[in-house]
């Protein structure tokens, strides 16, 4: 199966919760606790982005961003429309700070 095929057939309500922090916030991480999958992330692209409008998703161009830690590797998406990549790295810098 492959990552788009898994992500496909994830509860729909957890990617409307995805699509919606996207558009409001515009940064979730695999650690904000709506199990969204790290290999998601990194495989993600346009694909998974046009799937996500179907959930609510109304911003951007989606990127990505990834940093291991002494904590462990934590991995965001971010809305361009709402954020940039020195903030979503900052979004999981602090995360991985509270994870220590």
């Amino acid at each position: 199966m492959s990552k788009f095929d898994a992500f496909s057939m994830w509860d729909s309500t957890l990617k409307n919760k995805v699509a919606s922090q996207l558009n409001s916030s515009g940064i979730v991480s695999d650690a904000d606790g709506f199990g969204l999958s790290s290999t998601w992330i990194e495989g993600w692209d346009e694909e998974f982005t046009e799937h996500l409008r179907a959930f609510g998703y109304t911003g951007g161009e989606i990127n990505k961003v990834a940093k291991y830690f002494s904590s462990g590797a934590f991995y965001a998406l971010y809305n361009e429309k709402k954020a940039t990549n020195s903030k979503a790295m900052a979004y999981i810098k602090k995360l991985a700070s509270t994870h220590m």
